[in-house]
């Protein structure tokens, strides 16, 4: 089963050029996914009653062109397959001519609410979703384990979190992560778009957090860890090229 949503872009949404930024791509799929949940009756709330919680953990978004502020674009999105652990949700991105200009992957959990713990997924919630495992945005793709890379760290930056960044589940807003990495880049890099964007989200980030932001290069690629103030607690790698 597919979800659909379309979304007009404002200026909001937009950074260099009056173009749209990442985070309004993850901020638009992330509501078409809340859209999917509505359609078959597992709305937030719904899901509130039985203390359960969809949380992310795993993005990976390509741009393959950019609309500016005032254009309107179509989010598509489908669960893609699950196991017991994990569910995967993908999605593509059109223009008002319906030329895609983007596409996604997603990993998730469910947590139980009461108890701060993943629960067990199985069909018995998500057979409504009517996943579609054929339908793959990056055949053959797999993320990084994070905790295994070694970047030459050039700059490290402290970083208290805004209560401005919290959302309803009290914790920052996944797509709120890219703009705690903006403050580890070099300046020199506050006007690039990135068209690949990969983040790894481990343990949340709650208001009034001290935190370190490193940024590093493997290679030609950009990453931004988000440590703990004294560096013992990983919270989140985002990987940037």
């Amino acid at each position: 089963m597919f979800a659909e949503q379309e979304f007009f872009i404002g200026v909001q949404d937009c950074g260099n050029g009056g173009l749209i930024k990442n985070r309004a791509f993850l901020e638009n799929m992330s509501d078409t996914a809340t859209v999917h949940g509505n359609l078959v009756g597992e709305t937030i709330e719904a899901l509130a009653q039985k203390q359960l919680a969809w949380v992310i953990t795993h993005w990976k978004l390509q741009v393959l062109s950019r609309v500016k502020y005032t254009d309107t674009i179509t989010v598509r999105t489908w669960s893609r397959k699950y196991n017991p652990a994990f569910a995967d949700r993908d999605y593509s991105v059109f223009d008002a001519q319906g030329k895609m200009i983007a596409k996604a992957t997603s990993v998730w959990m469910i947590l139980n609410t009461r108890r701060n713990f993943p629960q067990r997924i199985g069909p018995e919630l998500m057979d409504v979703y009517r996943s579609e495992p054929d339908e793959v945005s990056f055949p053959g793709f797999a993320f990084e384990n994070v905790t295994q890379l070694k970047p030459d760290f050039v700059s490290t930056v402290p970083f208290t979190v805004p209560r401005s960044m919290i959302d309803y589940n009290r914790h920052v807003h996944n797509s709120a992560y890219l703009d705690i990495a903006l403050e580890a880049l070099p300046e020199e890099l506050d006007d690039t778009s990135f068209d690949n964007v990969e983040i790894t989200y481990k343990r949340e980030l709650k208001p009034g957090q001290r935190l370190s932001l490193r940024y590093g290069l493997i290679g030609d690629k950009r990453y931004v860890f988000i440590f703990s103030e004294d560096l013992s607690v990983l919270h989140t790698v985002i990987k940037l090229y």
